[in-house]
């Protein structure tokens, strides 16, 4: 049986996100933060029975999260979490590293005052959990900055460039901190 019953964090009563988004969202966080691993089969009746909704949702859920590679789906053989391998790592990391740099830029040519608040809140908030050394909550602060740089560039654009592969960054990220921690002092010195 999937784990997918654990509370959904996102904003869930939200009436802008479908129901098939916020099934999306919960196979997302779940796929990276190593709930569901790599090869993971997604049964639509496990996920319309979790969910308590119709095969619909689910299914447009399922193309969702395929459309940002953490799934594969084969015909008449179902959905599964996509492996992870260093040629996909590799090529992730390549477009984010651009794309994020050019992002960078334009957020330090467009930060206005309220931006400079928000992304000093969020480095203080990216400092606390560097000290705890704690790489869920370390995890989760790296990308609320990230998210806030990308607000700061004002580039709709580039924003949608960048996440459409950030959540497969995300799974290696978060996974590249839990397993080799002494990575987030490397990745906080990167930021300040």
């Amino acid at each position: 049986t999937i784990p997918l019953d654990k509370k959904v964090r996102s904003n869930e009563s939200s009436p802008d996100i479908s129901t098939a988004e916020k099934i999306a969202f919960a196979i997302e966080q779940r796929i990276i933060n190593c709930e569901l691993m790599p090869g993971s089969r997604l049964v639509e009746e496990e996920l319309f029975n979790v969910f308590n909704v119709s095969r619909s949702p689910v299914r447009e859920a399922l193309r969702l999260v395929a459309s940002d590679g953490l799934v594969r789906i084969e015909s008449r053989r179902g959905a599964r979490v996509s492996q992870m391998n260093a040629t996909d790592l590799n090529e992730v990391y390549e477009c984010r590293l651009v794309l994020e740099g050019v992002a960078t830029e334009r957020a330090a040519e467009r930060c206005d005052d309220r931006d400079k608040v928000i992304l000093r809140h969020k480095l203080d908030v990216l400092e606390s959990a560097h000290a705890k050394v704690e790489p869920g909550p370390f995890f989760e602060a790296n990308v609320m900055l990230t998210n806030a740089i990308l607000e700061a560039a004002k580039s709709i654009t580039l924003v949608r460039l960048i996440r459409t592969i950030a959540k497969q960054g995300f799974r290696y990220r978060y996974l590249a901190y839990q397993e080799a921690p002494d990575l987030m002092p490397v990745s906080y010195t990167h930021l300040r």
